[in-house]
């Protein structure tokens, strides 16, 4: 049942002050935490945040697009960058305040210094911050503004998504957690009144994910199966999607466009338009476990199993069971692009994904799940069954402090296989300051 009430409470002003508030206290966290590096703020710049990032520097600074330093040397004596340039498309804005900052007050102009390793975290500040604003937004259209609190708070302190917001900004998780965020704010608009506009935005959230990775292209069965719980429902939207084609081929073309540029780099370094650039790698980076998927480890697995470092997502896959059997909300594409998801990273070589806090991957699609975590939160009547609230609100929170707690803890080696069940504990008994020895 829908709120009589305003959607939301928060004036235009509110939003711009607690956005600012929110970057500002993720920057000195990253600050605090990173400092004390010999490399200091610049190693928020490595690894898959350099690949995703060094195409910025390339262009405006060095002049040169294939003078990417982070790549594969091919045999022609090039260097091939396997990462697509979606997040740096979506970090510019920033870079180019960080290169302003940098030639205003004479710091080293090279992209990878502090003014720019700034840039690159309050970009993942900020997208984080527009996710849960719009997710925000979207609960509070139904539940009431209890639930859609501690919905949001959980969804950030009491996942890995707070981790990849203030230590690896980098990533391309904070980018496509903004942007699934996005589409399934404007899937409910282009339904209810579909038009040009909205299409075009839809179809250029859409591209920019797809270009950050394709196969977030899954993200298009929220939109064929939006609030499908029948049969009937679901051929309501095909019958609305049919009759509304026009709009929705803007979606191929955004995608087609965007990958112009992208498909332009690798045919100057192969003389290929169409590769897969995992191919121009060190170690063979392919679905080899796609007929021996690991979902064991995935899930459960001591090295970054996504229920062991995230157990509040168990609540939303609850969450999603109890909205099939009351056939309300928008279960079934939630339920797909999560098992969808399950399933290409346990096809995946390295399925854990390597020096990843909890399972990162998963990150992307936690708007999605918000939804049935909400509802499951709303089901315990907040009304009538306080007590079995503030339960909840006990548990997240318990949740939310070893999370954050572990953040602090964590060494880029959890994610090998020697670590185990043995260190995970011994590091969990040091989340509660117990002191049991060398992990």
């Amino acid at each position: 049942m829908h709120v009589k009430h305003k959607i939301y409470s928060l004036r235009p002003a509110h939003i711009v002050i607690a956005g600012l508030a929110f970057i500002l206290l993720v920057t000195f966290f990253s600050y605090v935490r990173y400092h004390r590096y010999t490399q200091g703020l610049s190693i928020v710049i490595s690894s898959d945040a350099e690949g995703y990032y060094q195409y910025l520097p390339a262009v405006f600074i060095k002049k040169d697009i294939f003078n990417q330093p982070y790549s594969f040397p091919l045999e022609n004596g090039k260097l091939f960058n396997k990462y697509t340039y979606g997040v740096a498309l979506m970090e510019l804005p920033f870079f180019l305040l960080a290169h302003m900052v940098a030639l205003v007050f004479d710091l080293p102009i090279a992209g990878k210094f502090t003014s720019y390793a700034f840039g690159v975290i309050m970009a993942g500040a900020f997208y984080t911050f527009m996710g849960l604003l719009l997710i925000f937004k979207l609960l509070r259209r139904r539940y009431n503004v209890k639930v859609v609190w501690l919905t949001v708070g959980a969804v950030f302190f009491a996942t890995n998504l707070v981790y990849y917001t203030y230590l690896e900004p980098g990533a391309s998780h904070a980018f496509a957690f903004f942007l699934v965020s996005w589409i399934i704010y404007l899937v409910p608009k282009f339904y209810r009144s579909p038009g040009w506009k909205r299409a075009l935005l839809l179809a250029l959230a859409i591209g920019i994910l797809a270009l950050i990775r394709l196969t977030h292209l899954m993200i298009l069965a929220y939109l064929l199966l939006y609030k499908v719980n029948s049969t009937d429902s679901l051929k309501a939207n095909f019958l609305f999607l049919t009759k509304h084609l026009k709009y929705l081929l803007l979606i191929p073309a955004f995608v087609i466009l965007l990958y112009i540029p992208q498909h332009l780099y690798w045919y100057s370094l192969t003389g290929r338009f169409i590769l897969n650039p995992y191919e121009y790698s060190y170690v063979e980076e392919s679905f080899s476990n796609i007929l021996n998927p690991k979902i064991g480890l995935v899930l459960f697995g001591s090295t970054g199993g996504w229920l062991v470092l995230t157990p509040l997502m168990i609540f939303a896959l609850f969450g999603i069971i109890m909205q099939i059997r009351k056939k309300t909300g928008s279960p079934w594409p939630v339920i797909l692009i999560t098992t969808l998801t399950i399933y290409m990273y346990s096809s995946w070589w390295h399925p854990t994904l390597a020096g990843s806090f909890g399972h990162r991957g998963f990150v992307d699609i936690y708007a999605l799940l918000a939804f049935p975590l909400a509802y499951l939160i709303n089901s315990t009547k907040i009304s009538t069954r306080k007590l079995m609230f503030r339960g909840l609100v006990a548990v997240f929170a318990l949740l939310a402090f070893i999370n954050i707690r572990l953040t602090f803890l964590y060494q880029y080696w959890w994610w090998d296989v020697e670590w185990g069940w043995t260190g995970y504990f011994k590091t969990l008994a040091k989340v509660f300051f117990i002191d049991v020895g060398d992990v």
